[in-house]
């Protein structure tokens, strides 16, 4: 019997002993999840992460992954009370108490919606330095439906390898470029957004005294904890992320923008008060991201978007975009985190930085996730541009040199990186 490459490394890889993620304690995620990522099955095989990874990792996604469920298994030790464990037994313990917490949070918040909401926008406003007039919020809470969720068809995830002509390869290569891109800004939209599941903390007092409730933050920790772990401890059949498909699990929230408005609008509807953040958080990114991250071409950055904006890749986003974005605010000066008046240039960052061409953007993304000197070296030239330090004349020759220094890094970059992951979408070098 004959055995393909792709196969036989397979096999190889199911047959080391040696554990993908690292772990502190003894909680362990669904199998699947480990599986996934030791064999780079999901959504971020197409991003271009950096090779050289801590050992006993054998790719950069489970190094993410590590770090990242770790912070799960303390979020549901410190609001719950718990062990992650594994298993069934685990995932319906996370479900009855995340239900729980969550009919008590919706009796108690049904008699403020309009102060919560109206919260919501003054906390997401103040936290990313968005002006009155910048952007319009309409915000409501209650259970969101189901239309405009769509999901990756079953066997529709990726193409099987292929040999083309270097006309379409050429075609292909921008496509994928540009997919890849997006894969990379959506992980960033859910990595930012997902630190609104406890931003209630920042204005706990007020949530207390608009709901007279003195267990409103208690049973918020225990709902975004238990939710937040069900990605993890869920398996892909219960996700909807197997080869047959599936229902998409049920969503807390939704949001939908409207970026060529003047000013911009951005809708959300959410379950709860911290749903309804995390919403309004991607919301406001989503319209930079919009505006500033897609190709030009209209038709091309609707088929980027129907390949990569569907709510199976969004697990991946949710499971694994906190860390990557963790890794790219450390690399932000450390007032846009801590000083009030420059929070909103964590907002310019993420312009320029995903207005830059797509292999340009995924090189400053690989030198910032590596933590180079080179990206330390670029990403403080942009803060000093952006911050005023560089002035008129000095402003555009820098920004000259950074985008001159930047276009430089992608041109170095070795082309057998960027073939490895077209190679990992099934598009092969062309033959002569």
């Amino acid at each position: 019997m004959k055995i393909s490459k792709k196969e036989l490394l397979l096999r190889v890889k199911q047959t080391l002993s040696e554990m993908p993620m690292t772990f502190d304690t003894p909680d362990r995620p669904n199998q699947d999840i480990e599986r996934d990522l030791a064999n780079r099955e999901h959504p971020f095989k197409k991003v271009n992460f950096p090779k050289d990874v801590n050992e006993p990792h054998s790719n950069f996604e489970e190094q993410l992954a590590s770090k990242r469920y770790q912070q799960i298994v303390s979020n549901v030790r410190q609001y719950m009370g718990l062990p992650l464990g594994q298993g069934p037994q685990s995932l319906g313990t996370l479900f009855d108490t995340m239900m729980e917490a969550q009919s008590k949070i919706s009796r108690i918040e049904s008699r403020h919606l309009r102060e919560l909401e109206q919260l919501a926008i003054e906390v997401v406003m103040k936290e990313l330095g968005v002006e009155d007039g910048d952007i319009n919020y309409e915000v409501k809470i209650e259970r969101p439906n189901r239309q405009g969720f769509r999901s990756t068809p079953p066997n529709e995830m990726e193409p099987e390898e292929i040999e083309i002509e270097k006309e379409l390869y050429d075609e292909l290569e921008s496509f994928n470029l540009e997919r890849a891109k997006r894969r990379m800004v959506n992980a960033i939209l859910a990595g930012s957004s997902a630190r609104g599941h406890y931003m209630y903390q920042l204005v706990n007092g007020k949530l207390q005294e608009i709901t007279g409730s003195n267990e409103i933050v208690a049973l918020y920790g225990a709902v975004m904890a238990s939710a937040e772990a069900m990605l993890w401890q869920s398996g892909n059949s219960n996700l909807g992320l197997g080869s047959g498909g599936g229902e998409t699990p049920m969503a807390g929230g939704k949001e939908k923008i409207f970026p060529n408005e003047n000013p911009p609008r951005v809708v959300a509807t959410a379950i709860n008060f911290p749903i309804l953040v995390h919403e309004l958080i991607k919301g406001t990114l989503e319209v930079i991201a919009a505006l500033h991250g897609l190709p030009k071409d209209k038709e091309l950055a609707r088929k980027v978007m129907d390949k990569e904006d569907t709510l199976n890749k969004e697990i991946w986003d949710l499971r694994l975009g906190p860390a990557i974005w963790d890794i790219m605010r450390d690399s932000f000066p450390e007032e846009t985190i801590t000083d009030d008046d420059k929070k909103g240039i964590q907002l310019i960052f993420f312009k320029q930085i995903v207005s830059k061409p797509a292999k340009e953007f995924l090189v400053f993304m690989k030198e910032i996730l590596k933590g180079t000197d080179n990206g330390k070296r670029l990403m403080k030239l942009l803060y000093d541009m952006i911050n005023g330090e560089i002035q008129d004349y000095e402003y555009k020759v820098a920004m000259s040199e950074f985008n001159s220094e930047l276009s430089n890094t992608a041109e170095n970059t070795d082309d057998d990186d960027f073939l490895d992951f077209l190679r990992d979408m099934g598009i092969d070098k062309p033959k002569d």
